[in-house]
């Protein structure tokens, strides 16, 4: 994972379109060719790397919510589930009532058209799923986890040719996401009560 990071991290330093390298491909299916890496609009945060000046240009945007913006995260998406989300979350961190620089990290790559390299294999995994120690994963309970098994990229790296998103790749994520999230999500609470009702159990046993 560092070695890829630190290849792409010298390859892209000037590109105008790369925001972000993911060590994570959350792509069910394999790849049609032998190159170890493709481009999407998404990118996962288990792990990852990025330049100091994409940072700090997308995390002090101004003007995050303007009309222009909203607009592009729209035209940019294609996907009504996931902006609605995505835009209730952004609010909520403009109103100081969510706190999470993941989300609006996203958005602002988003709207200022900055795509995510992500690994043929995921390369990454997250010790956090299904911890109760955890903040936004101790609910998992292994739902995440067992797709998504770490793998090794062959060295050195062979780059693709030109800079194409996988639009196939990234539809499929988009539905698997947000079209079925409503397993996911009752799958996270009832990882999220398992603890207590555990306890519960003890105390009856008890």
């Amino acid at each position: 994972f560092f070695y890829y990071c630190q290849e792409l991290l010298v390859k892209y330093k000037h590109s105008q379109s790369i925001g972000m390298i993911s060590g994570n491909n959350f792509y069910t299916q394999n790849p049609k060719n032998d190159h170890s890496y493709g481009y999407s609009i998404h990118g996962g945060i288990w792990g990852w790397a990025t330049w100091s000046s994409v940072w700090s240009d997308c995390i002090s945007q101004a003007d995050i919510l303007s009309e222009k913006n909203v607009e592009k995260l729209r035209i940019v998406l294609k996907n009504n589930e996931q902006f609605k989300i995505l835009l209730k979350q952004v609010r909520e961190i403009n109103a100081n009532e969510l706190d999470s620089w993941a989300i609006q990290f996203a958005y602002t790559r988003y709207i200022n058209n900055l795509l995510c390299i992500r690994p043929a294999v995921t390369l990454v995994s997250n010790i956090g799923l299904g911890h109760d120690e955890a903040v936004n994963t101790k609910g998992d309970s292994g739902y995440y986890s067992s797709f998504y098994k770490t793998n090794d990229l062959k060295i050195p790296l062979l780059n693709p040719p030109k800079i194409v998103v996988d639009i196939k790749a990234d539809n499929h994520l988009q539905k698997m996401q947000y079209e079925v999230s409503f397993i996911y999500r009752f799958i996270r609470i009832l990882g999220r009560i398992k603890p207590f009702i555990n306890k519960i159990f003890l105390n009856v046993k008890c």
